[in-house]
């Protein structure tokens, strides 16, 4: 995608990339598509609360629409859900972080300008969704100007995106940079009511219809403040919830697994002999201090992404285990807890940090054991109460019958049968 996606060329591209030849010609004006909308809404809706409800969402939309933003007709292309899975894992994999990264190096003032600190920005530039020097996460997305589910041709081709020049391999047209946008999640979630508003979600895979969008004015990477009379205005800080952190927790874990194994064999190719790295791809310990040496590539790996991440991971997994760790927390949560911590991306991050001969790895290591042995201790905690209830149950089962135990209020001291 050679040109930056914007209100201006929004229609053109989307009808040029669309499945059918029907859609060529003049679009319709924005207020025309707000009509249809409205109409819309009183064919599909036979509960006249529900229409009620919902044009005051249109009319609400219609009166609030973001600085830097308008209505714009698209045309919507809506792909297989195959496709879309391919797609959103093309872009899981390696566009999202890239493009945090292209933000932080070429549009930092504008992220400043937003709301962004210092620090989120040095998270961006190291590939990670940015947070602020208390550990809270920015409410903020990337945004596809041409949705994925809904980008036709764009969804299904691949191209060599001109912003990454460094990336010789071809990406779907839909993930291009020029298609994305950084979004608070108030200003995404507003885009989304105005879709969903239009059921876009019920077309089927090759249908093709013109949808009403929130598209950005100009050719911009992220999105305009808002002043501070809208009330979209500002950044939000994401709730330090339970689900989360497990979430950024994961995307981290993932980032610190793609880090080590780059690091790996980095220092492995640069030390051994080809036919010998498969025998010793795992003794990263045994060719760390010889690779590292006077390795610029490898040393900035280490400072500015591996480092980082893993300390970042362990900080929040001690953050997790604390909050489902509280008397508060079901004991649901906490078994949720264990699974994740004992699942297989864990225990392949804990492998690849325990080979890794820096001191930040070994303060890992100690922090892992720490959480093994807190484990180990609540197990042990409440085995021995079971075992205690059981012989409880025993001692009381001498004066009353089996199937009618006691309750503790029940008992007295005096009936209680010591060994």
């Amino acid at each position: 995608m050679h040109d930056k996606v914007s209100a201006k060329n929004v229609c053109e591209l989307t009808a040029a990339h669309a499945f059918s030849h029907h859609s060529a010609g003049t679009p319709p004006t924005s207020e025309y598509m707000i009509d249809q909308i409205s109409r819309n809404i009183y064919l599909k809706n036979k509960s006249l609360a529900k229409i009620k409800e919902q044009q005051g969402i249109l009319e609400n939309i219609i009166e609030n629409v973001p600085d830097g933003f308008c209505l714009t007709p698209v045309w919507y292309s809506r792909i297989e859900n195959e496709q879309n899975s391919d797609v959103r894992k093309e872009y899981n994999k390696n566009v999202r972080r890239a493009f945090l990264n292209y933000l932080a190096t070429h549009h930092a003032e504008e992220l400043s300008t937003l709301g962004i600190c210092e620090n989120g920005i040095a998270c961006m530039k190291r590939d990670t969704t940015p947070v602020n020097t208390d550990g809270m996460l920015y409410d903020v997305t990337i945004d596809h100007i041409v949705e994925k589910f809904g980008g036709g041709l764009f969804s299904e081709e691949k191209e060599i995106d001109p912003l990454r020049p460094d990336e010789k391999t071809p990406t779907f047209i839909v993930n291009h940079f020029n298609n994305l946008i950084l979004l608070p999640e108030k200003i995404h979630q507003f885009k989304n009511t105005l879709n969903r508003l239009q059921n876009i979600n019920e077309m089927k895979p090759g249908e093709v219809a013109l949808v009403l969008t929130l598209i950005p004015e100009t050719n911009g990477f992220v999105s305009p403040p808002q002043t501070s009379k809208h009330h979209l205005y500002g950044i939000k800080m994401r709730p330090p919830t339970l689900d989360n952190k497990k979430n950024h927790t994961r995307y981290m874990i993932s980032r610190a697994l793609e880090a080590l194994t780059t690091f790996q064999d980095e220092t492995i190719s640069r030390i051994l002999l080809p036919a010998e790295i498969e025998a010793r791809k795992d003794s990263l310990s045994m060719t760390f201090d010889k690779a590292i040496i006077d390795n610029p590539k490898l040393i900035e790996i280490l400072n500015t992404d591996l480092i980082p991440t893993i300390d970042t991971v362990t900080t929040q997994l001690k953050d997790i285990f604390e909050m489902v760790s509280s008397p508060e927390r079901s004991s649901g949560e906490y078994k949720n807890f264990l699974r994740f911590y004992n699942g297989q991306d864990v225990t392949k991050l804990r492998s690849k940090i325990k080979a890794l001969p820096i001191n930040e790895a070994i303060e890992a290591n100690n922090f892992f054991n720490g959480i093994d042995s807190a484990i180990l201790a609540r197990f042990n905690q409440r085995a021995e109460r079971k075992e205690e209830r059981r012989v409880y149950d025993e001692k009381s089962s001498i004066f009353f019958p089996v199937n009618e135990l006691p309750t503790p209020a029940m008992i007295t001291p005096d009936i209680i049968v010591t060994s």
